[in-house]
């Protein structure tokens, strides 16, 4: 009975020392241990022994921008070109018409040698936030009415950019994307900074996911198109954006015979105004020859 009684007691400790051994060896890959119940797979999701699947906590995108022109409230982003004046708007009915929007710093239609006006003119706003709000307001057709005529207002584009920037585009072509920035960071960007929420954003990659450096931003068919134009407008005025310690370029997306390289700003002295020529205006109005100043906008 003695003699049993000890072969148990050896049996049971040889079991126990093999179940602890079991224990302790890894679960290869594609191995569930037969007392263990699978846990729920799914991308995204943390699992719990209980195999129910809960979302991961998401954490927010981290961004970090500088943008110097909207910083520094630069003109550029405060100029408006107003075409489709009536021909008797004086300089004053001009003027009077958006300083209810705020401080206006200059304003002035343009006119022929003999006076008369030509239909068309500009404004320089002392903020950019008044700037933004006068182009909103061109929702509302009965706003921008002057001495009974609708006016077109837009932001003014900087006449040493190409024609194909003057153009009404609602896609932008993003250069020089480093590693790092993603579809989501942009994103995130052109929603806090420009107010785009309805937009797609798009980064070309090669077979093996590697960024090929540009990308596109496409804004949603059901935005308002007025405000769709300006938005683009201000992202190609800024050109160059600082985001998360790198830079990259937005230009209007060309058509796919049209280069995006063009000679970079500068040169065309004498300003917006110069009070001495308004030249280098283009169509709808003609052309008009520069008087001593030469003229860094023009309508499209």
């Amino acid at each position: 009975k003695q003699w049993y009684q000890r072969r148990v007691a050896i049996t049971a400790g040889i079991i126990h020392q093999k179940m602890a051994d079991v224990e302790q060896q890894p679960i290869m890959e594609g191995e569930q241990h037969a007392t263990e119940v699978a846990p729920a797979q799914s991308e995204g999701f943390e699992t719990y022994n209980d195999a129910t699947a809960v979302p991961a906590e998401t954490k927010p995108v981290q961004i970090e921008w500088k943008i110097t022109k909207i910083e520094e409230n630069a003109e550029e982003l405060r100029k408006l070109f107003v075409g489709g004046l009536n021909r008797e708007t004086t300089d004053e009915q001009f003027r009077e018409h958006f300083s209810k929007y705020g401080e206006v710093i200059d304003s002035i239609i343009i006119r022929d040698e003999n006076k008369l006006s030509r239909g068309f003119g500009f404004v320089t706003f002392g903020t950019i936030e008044a700037t933004d709000t006068c182009i909103k307001d061109k929702k509302d057709e009965s706003i921008h009415v002057m001495q009974g005529k609708k006016v077109d207002i837009k932001r003014a584009i900087p006449k040493e950019l190409p024609p194909s920037q003057h153009d009404s585009r609602d896609k932008v072509f993003l250069g020089g994307i480093k590693d790092g920035i993603t579809e989501e960071i942009l994103g995130k960007y052109f929603e806090d900074v420009f107010g785009i929420k309805e937009k797609t954003v798009s980064l070309k990659r090669d077979p093996e996911g590697k960024l090929k450096g540009f990308g596109f931003l496409t804004l949603d068919a059901d935005t308002d198109d007025m405000l769709k134009s300006d938005v683009v407008d201000k992202i190609i005025i800024v050109e160059r954006h600082n985001l998360n310690g790198t830079q990259f370029h937005a230009k209007k997306a060309a058509p796919k015979n049209q280069s995006y390289n063009y000679r970079g700003r500068g040169g065309h002295g004498g300003g917006y105004r110069g009070r001495g020529g308004f030249g280098g205006y283009q169509q709808p109005y003609g052309q008009m020859g520069g008087r001593g100043g030469g003229n860094r906008y023009q309508p499209y």
